[in-house]
This record gives C-alpha cells, structure tokens and sequence, in this order.
C-alpha cells in the first residue's frame, strides 16, 4: 500500500511539472493554480475579446458579449514580489477595482502579475484570472483542423448565392461561423489584427492580396466563373505569417517535420486553404442617360450607355426616322415612356415605323461617333452579349439632329461704328496728359540783371 501511494504522488508530481512547464517562463504559478488565460503586457485587449477568451457565450438577446452582465477587475497578485494585492495597495495603479464600458478596453500594465477578473448577470458572479506576460512563445497562427472541414462548408453554402457580378466578403462568412473557432494567435485577437487574404481568381496563376485592419474588413470580386482559392496570413507586432518554406498539400501549406521533400502523414498543416466555385454568370445590365442634341454636319459622339457587366460583346445599330415621322411619338402623339412601357416596347416602335432606315454604316462604333447628314432623328440600339449567353438590348433617346451648327462670329468692323467714342476718348486721353505736364513740370527760373556801378 505504501508503494502504492509513493506511485500515486509521483505521478501527480510529475504531472504538475509538466503542467508549469508548458506555462511562459515570465509567470510563476502559486498555491492558487494556473490562470484562465494568458495575456501580453501593455497591450490593449477588448473586453469582447477577453470575454470570448474567458469561454462565455452573448446572453439570450444580446448583440455583444458584454450585454446583460458587468464586468470589474483589479490587480491581486505580483508574482515578481510574491505578494496579494489588496485595494490600494500603495504603488499599484491597478489593484482599485475598475469597470469595463460597452465597447471598452483592458491594458494590463504590470509584467508578471495575476489579474481577477468578475462577471456579474442575472444568474450570479463568474471570476477569471488573467496573468501577465511579455514574451510571445509561439507567433505563428494555430489552426484547429478538426474544425476546418465545418468551416469550409460555410464558405460553400455562402458561395452558392455568388455570381460574376458579386463580391466575396469575409464578414458575410463571420456570421455563420467565425474564423476565430478554427485559428489561434497566442495573446492575440484573431478577428483583430492586421491580416491580408491571399487569393487565386479562376485561371491565374497570380496570387492577388487585399489587407485590412481586421478579418470582417476583406472582400474580393468575383468576375469570372470557376475555383476561386484563399488563405488568411495575420500579423501581430513584428511577426507576420508566411508560407515560405512550406510545402503545398492537399488543403493548404505543411510544415516539412520529416524533410523528405514532400507532405507525407507526419506533416503539420501550417496554413490552410480554403476554395469555393462560382459557377452563375450574371445577366449584363445596361442604364441608358439623356442624349444631348445633335446638329447636321457636325459629329455627334454617343456617350449615353453606362454598361455594368463582364466579359461582354456590346453590338451597336444606328437608325434614322426623317423630321416628322419620329417614332419617339406612337400614333396619338404621345411620347413614349420607358419607365411605364418598357425598353422592348420602345425599340419595337422604333423598328416597327415604315420611314425608319439602318444607317449603321455611317456609325463609328469604336469611337462612338456618327455625323448627321439629314434631318430628323437618330437611335442607338445597344445589343448587349456576354460569354454565358445572356443579353440585354436598350435603345437611346431619340438624338434630334434638325438644326445647322451656327457659330456666331464677333464684330471685326470696331472702328466704323465707333468712331465719336474714339475721337471722344482721344481727346479725354490729350486732356490728361496736359493736366500731368502744368502739375508736374516746373517754370523757368527768371534771372536777376546784373548792375555794374561806375564806382571803383
């Protein structure tokens, strides 16, 4: 029996042991045990973040971690010292209990020292201990890859509602499951930290990046359909997640363990990859703007098309309807309204009415320009097409093109019907230059006569 016990209490030592040595070398844990988590000194952390790290879920209704409950801390323990921190304890800033706003922050100022956090809501008080620490052991972004395969499922399900016209947004995906349930960044919150996503678009083998200040924060386009890839790359303080080195696997980027080269079972996925397919293509859309006045014989550029779509084919038509056979109007003298009738029913008037002609022939479609030799008006009819087979078709305003471009030309004959201004103004002009001339030049001098005397 006594060796059984001498076994017993060599196994729970050992055990401790290895517990405190998978602890950062800065903490001292004492009689109360290890903390709840670990945090770097001077940084600030969110309250939400710390919360979610303590393992507690939002209440019921809430929109925040912090809703429904009231959060307190203060200082209670400096291991450097040994010593319990009571309230006010002389030299610590932080041992007077402080409470965290909504939206508000924690900076733990001292290294090395234990701080107590309690969580107050309707069902009672929770405490957590945070410990202090200033050295970061392991940089590098930790992925749980049990959770991945769940993860990529909702990045599937979200991408089936994508198309070539849409945006690939990362908070979209947050919603349904948050990347901080599959990665890790010790002392670091995942969801707030400068990240840049890396991605492939179908077809290339150009990597493309787009970064932000947080993970919700990153979106891509989506233009083309196909495999789309990604993978997130974190960076806290003077560390950055990199692939160099690694190997590409099935899934993602692998650590070498065994340095044959390759991926084989004993290597550790480092970063992951995650893909998705887009396989809709969206309908081409066109908005069609007011179209200016054209006149006759002078060039009239078409600028009236705003066309949203990719990897389209626009083809453009040109007709004319001579002044006063305007299919603009239907047979009552109405205009027709597109708002109300519709872009077909406008285009079928127009190419319906007996007097109108095709004349695209006198259409430069690569600069859009077109000179008016007759009267009357012209329509642009715009036939959009893109590689999936979708089209859209709109048609101009009728362009009027019923007047000659006059250019007014100014006077050249100033002199013949101006002249009395111009002898009046000479004149005014003389006048002044005398006025100058009596106040400013100076009369001669008179000289005295010299009178000699006879007397010597």
């Amino acid at each position: 029996m006594k060796l059984k016990k001498f076994l017993c209490s060599l196994i729970a030592l050992c055990f401790a042991f290895a517990v405190i040595a998978f602890l950062p070398e800065t903490v001292k844990v004492d009689a109360a045990g290890a903390p709840d988590v670990f945090k770097l000194a001077g940084y600030s952390y969110s309250i939400e973040y710390l919360l979610r790290d303590f393992g507690l879920d939002k209440k019921d209704g809430e929109d925040t971690y912090l809703g429904g409950r009231t959060v307190t801390y203060r200082l209670t323990h400096d291991f450097d010292a040994n010593a319990t921190i009571d309230e006010n304890t002389t030299g610590y800033e932080q041992s007077t209990s402080a409470t965290v706003a909504s939206g508000g922050s924690v900076i733990f100022n001292r290294v090395n020292c234990r701080y107590t956090f309690t969580v107050s809501d309707d069902d009672g008080d929770s405490v957590f201990t945070v410990d202090s620490v200033d050295t970061v052991t392991s940089p590098d972004t930790i992925y749980d890859t049990a959770l991945l395969s769940e993860y990529r499922t909702v990045i599937d399900n979200y991408a089936k509602d994508l198309n070539t016209s849409s945006t690939f947004k990362i908070s979209e995906i947050e919603k349904k499951q948050s990347v901080s349930t599959v990665a890790k960044k010790e002392l670091f919150d995942i969801l707030d930290i400068k990240v840049v996503l890396n991605y492939y678009v179908p077809g290339s083998n150009t990597l493309s990046t787009t970064s932000g200040a947080s993970v919700s924060s990153l979106s891509f386009k989506t233009t083309k359909t196909g495999v789309y890839s990604f993978y997130y790359t974190f960076s806290a303080l003077d560390h950055t997640d990199s692939v160099d080195g690694l190997l590409t696997g099935e899934g993602g980027f692998y650590e070498d363990k065994d340095n044959d080269g390759s991926v084989s079972a004993g290597d550790e996925l480092k970063i992951p990859v995650f893909t998705f397919t887009v396989t809709d293509v969206a309908k081409p859309e066109v908005s069609v703007g007011v179209s200016e006045k054209a006149y006759l014989n002078l060039e009239y550029k078409v600028d009236c098309f705003a066309i949203t779509a990719n990897n389209y084919t626009p083809q453009y038509e040109l007709y004319f309807i001579p002044e006063g056979e305007s299919a603009y109007y239907d047979r009552d003298g109405e205009a027709y309204d597109r708002a109300n009738n519709g872009d077909q029913k406008y285009i079928d008037a127009v190419l319906s009415d007996p007097n109108v002609k095709n004349v695209t022939d006198s259409f430069d479609t690569d600069s859009m320009k077109f000179t008016p030799k007759d009267k009357g008006y012209y329509y642009v009819l715009l036939n959009l097409y893109n590689d999936a087979g979708y089209s859209d078709a709109v048609m101009s305003q009728a362009i009027s093109a019923v007047d000659e471009y006059k250019v007014v030309e100014t006077e050249k004959q100033f002199f013949k019907y101006n002249t009395t201004s111009i002898i009046f103004l000479s004149i005014s002009a003389l006048s002044f230059i005398g006025i100058i001339v009596v106040l400013f030049v100076k009369p001669k001098e008179k000289k005295a006569l010299e009178v000699k005397s006879d007397n010597k």
